[in-house]
């Protein structure tokens, strides 16, 4: 109840069952959103290999703890654990069990794993002809790479998005977050959602077939328009910005610290001209025009550096955007943290968790608009096989007998040295689910 007596409203997916049988960060990413709106989302995850992000930190300490991993904690929050070996046909058998108690299924096991354990589209249809499957893999279920694996900033290498980031010049650079793996866990859940509301209309589920690449190739329309129309491949440009000048990042008071300033317009050249004192290089006459800019943007930027360098750049940012000019500070997470802008509208919040208390993390990307409650703080993650006796009594016909021994393997696992008990070496190597 709320503090009015009032009970609270509903998340919109409350009453909506997922088994989540996907790893690592894309398709854990997809239901951890479906978790956060109100789904009860089941990871079932195998004890040999473990999820590879409970082994990879961060931690706040040296207690390096499978179950205290912030990398799992952040795609996996709000979700029951339970934990299987889908190798042995008994556990599978309890798996699929779990598959057929859901409205929707997601896995991300290389294409025809779903398959050998018993919990591919022919088998779960045929029980039960509502369901959604949602397939997340690097490539898709069908063509010539559907067997290739993919991981991490590997996907986004082979459709180009690294080719566009860096300096001008020969190197290329990965981006700093897990783009492809983001996106394509946004997409999966946007096609899991699609399937299920069709299935609710006519009573037939369908097999979401979503290919990393393909989600990744998706954002970068604009570079694929530039090929078609004559043919052009994108440059490296660093953070400069194709077609405006100056739009780029540039230099400010202290260490590695930088602001964006983006001019799109003769009114906004003029706002920053006047911002900056219209100082007398302004009023060149290769400057004077949007393409002259352009031409010389070098020379505009270095000129620009030269008078941002003696500004903090949150004074700055604010100088300018009341100025009437595009304008942002280059943050890292600390300076996020303490924005009162994203402080006030819940961005950020404390993720309930007793094993690492206080910890931040980033909320919903969306706000029910005067529905506060919907965005209340963020649930923890499971520790592993945390929820094996409720959801095995509760979905399966697995025994006591049973339900107990998979109950002790977990904790021997969580208790093993490197992973709950003393401080580990090394934080293992990251081996694809097969």
């Amino acid at each position: 109840m709320s503090a009015n007596g009032t009970a609270p409203p509903r998340l919109p997916l409350a009453g909506v069952r997922v088994a989540d049988f996907s790893r690592v960060v894309a398709g854990p990413y997809g239901t951890h959103l479906l978790a956060r709106m109100g789904a009860d989302v089941i990871k079932v995850e195998g004890l040999a290999p473990l999820d590879h992000t409970r082994e990879v930190g961060p931690y706040s300490d040296e207690r390096r703890s499978i179950n205290r991993s912030g990398y799992f904690s952040a795609v996996n929050a709000g979700k029951r654990s339970v934990s299987l070996d889908l190798h042995d046909p008994v556990h599978a058998a309890f798996a699929q069990e779990i598959a057929l108690a859901s409205e929707i299924v997601v896995e991300s096991f290389r294409t025809g794993g779903a398959d050998r354990f018993g919990i591919g589209w022919s088998v779960l249809s045929a029980r039960k002809p509502s369901i959604v499957l949602s397939s997340c893999s690097g490539f898709g279920q069908a063509g010539e790479m559907r067997v290739h694996s993919a991981y991490m900033n590997t996907v986004a290498a082979f459709v180009g998005l690294t080719a566009l980031t860096g300096e001008d010049g020969p190197q290329q650079m990965p981006l700093g977050a897990t783009f492809s793996d983001l996106v394509s866990g946004t997409a999966l859940a946007c096609g899991s959602l699609l399937a299920y509301r069709r299935a609710q209309v006519t009573g037939r589920g369908r097999h979401v077939d979503l290919s990393m690449a393909e989600a990744t190739m998706a954002m970068m329309g604009q570079h694929f328009m530039a090929y078609f129309a004559d043919r052009s491949l994108p440059q490296r440009r660093g953070n400069r910005f194709t077609g405006t000048a100056p739009s780029n990042a540039y230099p400010c008071l202290g260490a590695d610290k930088w602001i964006a300033i983006s001019v799109s317009s003769e009114a906004e050249w003029a706002n920053l001209t006047r911002a900056m004192g219209n100082p007398a290089w302004i009023t060149e006459q290769r400057l004077a025009s949007a393409a002259g800019r352009l031409a010389n943007v070098q020379a505009l930027d270095a000129a620009i550096a030269a008078w941002t360098r003696d500004f903090d750049n949150l004074e700055l940012t604010h100088r300018l955007q009341r100025a009437g000019v595009s304008a942002v500070p280059s943050s890292d997470p600390e300076d996020l943290c303490r924005n009162p802008h994203f402080q006030a509208r819940g961005a950020l919040k404390v993720q309930e968790s007793v094993l690492e208390p206080g910890r931040m993390m980033p909320n919903l990307p969306w706000h029910f608009v005067g529905q506060p409650e919907l965005n209340r703080t963020i649930p923890p993650a499971p520790t592993l096989g945390q929820h094996n006796r409720a959801v095995l009594e509760e979905l399966t016909s697995a025994t006591p007998d049973q339900i107990a021994a998979i109950e002790q393997a977990a904790a021997a696992v969580a208790a093993a040295p490197g992973r709950g008990g003393p401080p580990a070496v090394s934080a293992g190597t990251a081996t694809q689910q097969r």
